[in-house]
């Protein structure tokens, strides 16, 4: 469902600013999640398949938790 009067790219700014805030307060991770979410809303809309998406977004998340917060998100979830 689109909504009224929008381009594709004003919907992918919107979604792009959207998910970037919910990294809020930390703006060195809000300003790539923004770039980001421009690129992967632009796929979405000339693909259309968000299982490929949802693994990206799951791989590069868990590399950048390892390598910048120094946690291993794997051993949380798995060995506990």
């Amino acid at each position: 469902m689109r909504p009224p009067n929008l381009t594709n790219w004003q919907i992918i700014v919107l979604t792009a600013t959207l998910f970037s805030l919910v990294h809020y307060p930390f703006v060195w991770l809000m300003i790539p999640t923004f770039v980001l979410a421009l690129v992967y809303g632009y796929l979405f809309l000339k693909e259309r398949n968000i299982y490929v998406l949802g693994f990206f977004h799951g791989w590069l998340g868990a590399i950048c938790f390892y390598t910048i917060v120094d946690r291993d998100p794997f051993v949380e979830i798995f060995l506990r």
